[in-house]
């Protein structure tokens, strides 16, 4: 079972509009939990700004109320109650629960850091099976591609 996260990020690819938009959609679906992290804190806000700035200028700026104090950053979309946040450090999800969870430039962490940071994602998120069953079997976890992720 493959577990959802992103690894790479580069603005010329478009990447950053596909992580909006699978943010944005998660988030509107069930009140899903989305979080966003990169190597540093700033790294990860300023590239989430980028994406609260898309969306608040869209037409979706009426459905999303945004908090932006330091250290709890949050989009919160209204009807669903799903939020889409930043993280910064392995710690930093424990004891929250994620649907998604996206790994700015994943490849330039450490192979101690990547696992540090699959220890603390790893339990938050059910795999997607799992979501589409309603039950949440906690199965070892794999990348896309059914390899290991670290």
């Amino acid at each position: 079972m493959a577990y959802d996260w992103w690894s790479s990020r580069s603005p010329a690819s478009g990447q950053d509009t596909l992580v909006r938009a699978v943010a944005m959609q998660t988030a509107s679906e069930r009140g899903g939990r989305v979080w966003y992290t990169a190597q540093k804190r700033n790294d990860a806000r300023d590239a989430w700004m980028d994406s609260i700035e898309a969306v608040t200028s869209s037409g979706l700026g009426s459905a999303v109320k945004v908090r932006l104090t330091n250290g709890s950053e949050s989009l919160r979309v209204i009807a669903s109650g799903g939020t889409y946040r930043v993280f910064a450090r392995s710690g930093a999800l424990h004891g929250r629960q994620s649907d998604r969870v996206f790994l700015d430039e994943g490849w330039a962490h450490s192979a101690e850091r990547g696992a540090e940071l699959m220890q603390a994602i790893v339990p938050t998120q059910p795999p997607a099976s799992a979501r589409r069953r309603g039950s949440c079997p906690r199965p070892e976890p794999t990348c896309r591609n059914g390899s290991k992720p670290w």
